[in-house]
């Protein structure tokens, strides 16, 4: 038997023989390579290239619960068509009219970007963003930025405070209302139920609105005429103002007390400042009592006494006795007494909420006195 190795060199070399014979050369028997694909090369060799020269707006300053909208303009600088998808957005902010763009070569769009106010706020950014085929920008950022205010601002902020008021002159108030969002205001008047408020309102002059860093806005000078009753002072000022045909209101607090040729000592509890007197938390069974020290100067006329009392709640028991044993000149001591009767409903007197006592006497130097009520009695 023929060995393996040599029967296999003798069939190749037999087969290549008859290759040979039909005409076969040893170039045809090479395998081929097969071509490279080719790719698109618009993408690649000539991209298209986005363009915002102002991705960013900043409004200024608009008024709460507004709505702002801004078109930004996007350019294709390249020299194939953009494509835009619009993505994702923070949630004030929205963008409108699309979903998907193309942008030719040398050619612009634009996009509008709806946002809303909905709170106070002094550094609002809100932002969009739109996916491209840019291959060296593939996402873009829309941002609106400003800021958010109230239509007015009145300062001093809360309420003003008179502190102790003059019994025989006016007291005298003063501040400002401006406005960073409205372009137009216009004074008309103002309301307030006490006919002793007076107040005078002047625009503000165009340096000032510059040095304050607003759009509109009035000084305000105002006074309390002397005559309110001895006691705590509060009243509310209604400012009326026309904004683009439009009625708008600005709303002053008062506060403040009169002491008038009267001083009053309390045990604790007791704040002069406030003419108030803080009972704390009782039992309503047991009941509550304290006495005040009244002093009054400079008395021509009779004794002090009550003439009428009105309180709230109605149970408020109140009593007015001058201390015939106190001695001094030109003054004289009272003993002013307040009880919640042992027994009385329970009630809360609180804040907003409080207790008062209105004392009516037959004295022209303490017409009239009021006192607040702070308590709980359970």
């Amino acid at each position: 038997m023929m060995p393996k190795i040599l029967s296999s060199s003798v069939s190749l070399l037999m087969f290549l023989c008859l290759l040979q014979a039909m005409g076969c050369q040893d170039s045809d028997l090479m395998v081929k390579q097969s071509e490279p694909v080719e790719e698109p090369t618009d993408q690649m060799d000539n991209p298209p290239k986005v363009v915002i020269d102002e991705p960013q707006f900043d409004f200024g300053a608009m008024e709460v619960g507004g709505k702002g909208s801004h078109e930004f303009v996007i350019r294709n600088d390249g020299t194939s068509t953009l494509t835009l998808k619009k993505d994702r957005s923070t949630c004030k902010c929205t963008i409108a009219d699309f979903d998907e763009l193309e942008v030719p070569p040398g050619e612009s769009t634009t996009v509008r970007l709806d946002w809303e106010a909905k709170v106070l706020d002094t550094s609002f950014s809100q932002a969009a963003y739109i996916k491209t085929n840019d291959p060296l920008r593939e996402e873009i950022e829309l941002r609106v930025t400003g800021r958010v205010d109230q239509e007015f601002d009145v300062t001093p902020a809360g309420m003003w405070s008179l502190g102790e008021m003059a019994a025989d002159k006016p007291t005298e108030f003063s501040g400002r209302v401006t406005s960073n969002v409205v372009e137009q205001l216009t004074y008309i008047g103002f309301e307030c139920g006490n006919p002793l408020v007076k107040v005078e309102f002047t625009p503000l002059t165009a340096e000032e609105l510059r040095d304050l860093g607003v759009k509109q806005g009035f000084a305000i000078k105002g006074r309390v005429e002397p005559g309110s009753p001895i006691g705590q002072f509060s009243e509310t000022v209604t400012v009326k103002l026309e904004s683009q045909g439009q009625e708008k209101f600005a709303i002053l607090g008062l506060q403040g007390y009169y002491s008038g040729p009267m001083q009053i000592v309390g045990p604790l509890g007791w704040k002069a400042s406030e003419m108030m007197m803080v009972l704390g938390r009782f039992s309503a069974r047991e009941g509550k009592k304290v006495t005040l020290s009244l002093f009054v100067r400079d008395n021509s006329g009779p004794p002090i006494e009550i003439v009428e009392l009105n309180c709230n709640p109605s149970f408020v028991k109140v009593d007015l006795v001058k201390d015939e044993k106190f001695k001094a000149d030109n003054r004289e001591r009272y003993e002013l007494t307040i009880e919640i009767p042992a027994g009385s409903p329970s009630v809360a007197h609180e804040k907003e909420n409080m207790g008062k006592i209105l004392i009516k006497t037959n004295n022209s130097l303490v017409q009239e006195m009021s006192i607040s009520l702070n308590m709980i009695s359970y």
